[in-house]
């Protein structure tokens, strides 16, 4: 009897000691995979973002601001924050038709992280979106 009590203790001092040593293991892996999930998502919207600012800075019509409100309606619907919109050319609205017309938006991955990239070092994420002026 007193060697299965020893046999269950080692046994429990086995299971604690694999816990220690698998726990920071699996515990690093579940929250990087959600902190590269949240910089996918931010890439995502980024560039969607972008792509609904273009379609609207080609219109014949359109403006800077205009053009801006559709980014920040997208963006603000996905709860990005911190961004910069860039227009190339600088002022939409004097891009003769047939001209490229180009929409950058750039964000800082840690502002916009799950854990304010606690794992993933911290970086700004762009894209792009380019179009032909109607």
């Amino acid at each position: 009897m007193a060697r299965s009590q020893k046999q269950k203790r080692f046994r429990q001092g086995g299971a604690v000691t694999e816990l220690a040593i698998c726990l920071p293991v699996i515990v690093t892996l579940v929250f990087g995979s959600i902190e590269t999930c949240s910089l996918v998502y931010l890439r995502q919207g980024l560039e969607a973002a972008a792509y609904e600012g273009v379609r609207e800075a080609i219109r014949l019509q359109a403006t800077n601001d205009s053009a801006a409100a559709r980014c920040r309606e997208v963006l603000d619907a996905r709860r990005i924050t911190s961004y910069q919109i860039r227009f190339v050319p600088s002022d939409v609205s004097a891009v003769p038709r047939g001209e490229f017309v180009r929409v950058e938006i750039e964000a800082p991955s840690g502002a916009n992280g799950v854990m304010q990239a606690w794992i993933l070092q911290a970086s700004n994420v762009t894209a792009q979106a380019t179009m032909v002026k109607e």
